[in-house]
């Protein structure tokens, strides 16, 4: 029979095995704050590798059917909608549409990536388009943006709601980069680093806008980070077992009569 601890027994083994929880906690946060900087340090530099790039959304699908590639008719669309002099070299290396699925027919056409030679160039078509608030392709209206890194993108459009409720109210605001929100109010200009901060303060001032509360956990901290809701706001698909991927691979599988043909 084992005897009963004592009570400074009791108290010593649990302090021998609260130095280790420490140290593995200590551990931990250094690892997640390390990889928070890499990441950060990763996404700056897919950020700079699309400097010379931009975006077309709301093109319809099969508007470039008639054109040789879709760099001319890009070209061709921009000079003119933009009034871009044939004397000014675009120098467009490639545009195609972003690689996913033909989305069905009544929702958003897929965005057109146009990379350009010069980061001059693209930027001095951005302005273009920004002074003229975009322009209009026979009923469709034709918006141009950077082309930002997906987690970039993903954090931008946490903003999507207090941005409509801002629109509605008539209040001038911009989204600065690389994620946050400037507004332009009566009596001064606020500017915004994180959606949290937005929110709480729009609410506070009487716009109807949902709160969004900064991640208790660590768990929450990382659904809500975009790479691991994956691009688009879903998250990634979870592996499923043996018996899934045996039911994809039978449209693969040949007949036993199939071999037994004789050549």
């Amino acid at each position: 029979n084992r005897k009963p601890m004592k009570g400074s027994q009791y108290r010593r083994n649990l302090l021998s095995l609260s130095s280790p929880c420490q140290d593995s906690c200590y551990v931990a946060q250094m690892e997640e704050s390390m990889q928070e900087k890499f990441q950060t340090k990763l996404t700056s530099l897919e950020a700079y590798s699309r400097r010379e790039s931009l975006r077309l959304y709301r093109v319809p699908e099969g508007e470039e059917s008639g054109a040789p590639s879709m760099a001319h008719f890009v070209e061709k669309l921009l000079r003119e909608n933009l009034a871009i002099p044939p004397s000014t070299p675009l120098q467009i290396q490639r545009a195609h549409r972003v690689l996913s699925l033909l989305p069905p027919d009544g929702s958003q056409p897929r965005s057109i990536l146009v990379k350009f030679l010069c980061f001059t160039v693209k930027e001095e078509v951005l302005r273009l388009a920004w002074q003229k608030k975009g322009f209009m392709l026979n009923s469709s209206k034709i918006n141009l943006d950077h082309d930002y890194p997906p987690e970039i993108m993903a954090l931008r459009k946490e903003y999507a709601e207090a941005r409509k409720v801002l629109k509605e109210k008539n209040v001038r605001f911009r989204t600065l980069y690389s994620a946050r929100l400037k507004v332009f109010f009566k009596e001064g200009v606020k500017t915004y680093n994180t959606v949290e901060e937005a929110t709480a303060d729009l609410a506070s001032r009487g716009l109807p806008v949902k709160v969004i509360t900064p991640p208790a956990t660590p768990r929450e901290k990382l659904q809500r980070c975009p790479l691991w809701r994956g691009v688009g706001g879903r998250r990634p698909r979870q592996i499923r077992g043996a018996a899934g991927y045996r039911e994809k691979l039978q449209v693969y599988r040949r007949e036993e009569n199939e071999f037994n043909v004789m050549y």
